[in-house]
C-alpha cells in the first residue's frame, strides 16, 4: 500500500512537471528564425526543381510538403516568441534575421509565381488551388509570428520590424493575387 501511495505521489509530481510551460528566450527564437530561413531555401529549391513542362504530381507534392514544414517552423517560432520574455539586447539580432528573410521570401514567392503555369499544366487538377491554400496558410501564420515578435522586440527596433513584416506581407499578397486568378 505504501508503494502505491509513493507511486501515485511520484506520478502526480511528474505530471505537474510536464504540465509546466517551458520558458523560451530570445536565443530560442533566433534559432527558430535560422530554421525558418533554411526551410525557405529548401522550399525555393523544390519550386525551382519543378520543371516548366512535364512536371509530376510527386514533384508538386514535394513543394507542398516543404510548405507544410515551413509552416510548422513558423508556428514553433510563434509559440517560442510568445513564451519568451522581452528580447532586450537580442532585439537587434532578431530584427536582422527578419530583414534577411525579406529577400529570401521575395525570391521564393516570385519563383512560385513563375511556376504557376507549370503547376496548372499538371494532368491532375487542383494543384494551383493547393498552392493557393499553402500561400494563405503561410501568410496567416507569418502574420501571427510577426505579431508575437512585435510584442517582444525592443521599442528601438519596433518600427523597422513592422516595416519588414509589412514588406513580407506584401510579397504574400502579390503571390496570392496571382494564384487567385485563372
Amino acid at each position: 500500500m505504501v508503494q502505491i501511495s509513493r507511486l501515485i505521489a511520484f506520478l502526480s509530481v511528474a505530471s505537474l512537471g510536464l504540465a509546466l510551460v517551458v520558458q523560451r528566450d530570445a536565443t530560442q527564437v533566433e534559432g527558430d528564425l535560422t530554421k525558418i530561413s533554411a526551410q525557405v531555401t529548401t522550399l525555393d529549391n523544390a519550386i525551382l526543381a519543378f520543371p516548366e513542362t512535364g512536371g509530376t504530381l510527386t514533384q508538386a507534392l514535394f513543394v507542398h510538403n516543404d510548405a507544410i514544414i515551413l509552416d510548422t517552423d513558423i508556428k514553433t517560432a510563434t509559440t517560442d516568441a510568445t513564451a519568451s520574455g522581452p528580447f532586450g539586447a537580442a532585439s537587434d539580432a532578431i530584427l536582422d534575421q527578419v530583414q534577411n528573410l525579406e529577400p529570401l521570401i521575395d525570391k521564393t514567392l516570385n519563383d512560385l509565381i513563375a511556376k504557376k503555369a507549370a503547376f496548372a499544366a499538371l494532368s491532375v487538377g487542383g494543384i494551383t488551388a493547393l498552392v493557393l491554400a499553402d500561400l494563405e496558410t503561410l501568410q496567416k501564420d507569418t502574420e501571427l509570428l510577426a505579431s508575437a515578435l512585435e510584442n517582444k522586440i525592443s521599442a528601438n527596433d519596433l518600427a523597422a520590424l513592422k516595416a519588414a513584416t509589412a514588406t513580407i506581407d506584401g510579397y504574400f499578397n502579390q503571390a496570392i493575387a496571382v494564384y487567385k486568378t485563372n
